[in-house]
């Protein structure tokens, strides 16, 4: 027999409810089991990611109840070292690179329950070496350090022996994350890719570079920084003898008696960008000079004569060299240079 056509509507709209509201009601107390059944205990170590035989002090928290409240269980390899009512602190010392300390907390509320977590350390270092893509005399033992806006290079050399097999990971093998002032680079970042290359700060500044040097399979994390701070670039002058040739040993500055009747002056730009094209005004007593700019060291060095009929003098000569595109980049250097028999004279006698 058919039914009504109001009566069928009716009962497909009760038929509708009992097939949604179930499926409704289903999909809230699967949320309230998920938030009920959560780990509320958390565990924080400092350093995150500690070099091998550092000391570690790891603490616990919890996200619902105070662990001040709580009976805390510490067991390290499984075994216990520390339990007491309060006790959310410990101090561990991992052990040598390749090996594993696996640090075990079980927290006894007695309203909340008993919660357990894990956290292992498996130390690792890495060693970060930079320099500076900027100009140094031959002969110079120091660092080639970065002028302002300078290109810098940067190498993570790191150390993660392989647990299982007891080898060293090769660098090409691991995977390095980057920052630099905390933002990560991401197409300097990657599988092998241990080096980056950056421009560095403005000058008085600094560039914070960061890596994160982690196994393929994430188990195993080092962690490395450096701050790279930018330097005023100088000029300083040497002499340059005929027989001997720069004598780098000692630096022109003041002033400088030079005998004889001619000196060559080498300029060494210290920091500037290789790359960099510069401007250089040499000057004697204040009055621009010419210098050949052609040769190998073009400006870098100025022949000074002493003319025949002086018997001796004093000029002050100076050098001011800028960059044309990192306008930062300037440095200048000034000399008293004294030829001959020095009586107070002061002028110019170089033959310019």
């Amino acid at each position: 027999m058919d039914l009504p056509r109001c009566f069928r509507k009716n009962t497909i709209g009760i038929l509708w409810m009992l097939v949604v509201v179930p499926l409704f009601v289903s999909a809230q107390i699967s949320v309230e089991n998920v938030v009920t059944n959560a780990n509320p205990i958390s565990v924080s170590a400092s350093p995150e990611n500690p070099v091998p035989n550092e000391r570690v002090t790891i603490k616990v928290a919890s996200s619902r109840f105070s662990v001040d409240e709580s009976t805390i269980t510490w067991y390290v390899n499984g075994e216990q070292i520390r339990s007491g009512i309060g006790a959310k602190e410990t101090v561990l010392t991992v052990g040598s690179a390749g090996s594993a300390l696996r640090v075990t907390v079980v927290v006894e509320h007695k309203k909340f329950g008993t919660f357990e977590v894990e956290k292992t350390f498996r130390p690792a270092e890495v060693t970060l070496v930079w320099e500076a893509d900027t100009y140094t005399p031959p002969f110079y033992r120091g660092k080639a350090l970065p002028a302002s806006q300078a290109d810098t290079r940067i190498m993570a050399f790191p150390r993660i022996i392989d647990e299982t097999s007891g080898r060293l990971v090769p660098a090409r093998e691991l995977v390095y994350l980057w920052k630099v002032d905390f933002r990560v680079i991401e197409d300097r970042s990657g599988y092998g890719r241990n080096t980056l290359e950056f421009q560095g700060a403005k000058v008085y500044e600094h560039r914070y570079v960061t890596v994160d040097v982690s196994t393929v399979d994430g188990l195993v994390t080092a962690h490395a920084a450096a701050s790279i701070s930018a330097i005023q670039p100088e000029i300083v002058l040497y002499e340059n003898r005929p027989l001997e040739g720069v004598v780098y040993d000692t630096a022109l500055t003041g002033s400088v008696t030079i005998r004889g009747e001619e000196s060559a002056i080498r300029a060494e730009p210290y920091f500037f960008s290789h790359s960099e094209p510069v401007e250089t005004r040499w000057a004697l007593n204040g009055n621009a000079i010419e210098v050949d700019g052609g040769g190998t060291l073009g400006w870098r060095e100025v022949t000074f004569r002493k003319p025949e009929d002086v018997e001796g003098g004093a000029s002050r000569v100076t050098l001011d060299v800028n960059a044309t595109e990192r306008f930062l980049q300037f440095a200048s250097a000034n000399l008293l240079i004294q030829f001959g028999t020095f009586e107070g004279f002061f002028g110019n006698f170089f033959g310019f």
